[in-house]
C-alpha cells in the first residue's frame, strides 16, 4: 500500500492510498482512496480517524466504489520519522450486493 497526506490545517489532512489488497477466499483486488482525515493531537502520540470514498478493481476487472473510514495512532520516533498503526474498514458496493471487509495495518511514514 502507497499512503500520501497533506496537512492543510492543524488538526485537518487529506489522504491518498491506493494498493493491492487481498482477502479470505479468492478476493483480490487493486484500489484507491481518498479521505479526509482528522487528527487528534499533535504530541508524540497522535490519533486520527478518517473517512473517504474509493474505488475497487476485483480479479474479474469489474470496478466497485465503496467507503472506508479508520482509525489509528501515529507515533512520532526520530525527527520526522513516525510509525502508524490502523484499523481500516472498507464497505464495496458491487452489483448485486456489497462487501466488507476490516484490516489492520502497520508502516513507517516519513514526514516531509
Amino acid at each position: 500500500e502507497i499512503d500520501l497526506e497533506y496537512q492543510f490545517a492543524p488538526y485537518f489532512s487529506i489522504e491518498a492510498r491506493g494498493g493491492h489488497y487481498q482477502f479470505e477466499g479468492n478476493n483480490n483486488i487493486n484500489g484507491g482512496s481518498l479521505s479526509l482525515r482528522g487528527n487528534l493531537a499533535q504530541k508524540k502520540i497522535h490519533p486520527f480517524s478518517s473517512l473517504g470514498v474509493g474505488a475497487y478493481d476485483d480479479s474479474d476487472n469489474n470496478i466497485s466504489f465503496g467507503i472506508v473510514t479508520a482509525l489509528g495512532l501515529k507515533f512520532s520516533v526520530i525527527g520526522n520519522l513516525q510509525i502508524e498503526t490502523s484499523a481500516n474498514f472498507f464497505t464495496i458496493f458491487e452489483k448485486n450486493y456489497e462487501s466488507t471487509y476490516l484490516t489492520f495495518g502497520a508502516g513507517l511514514k516519513q514526514k516531509f
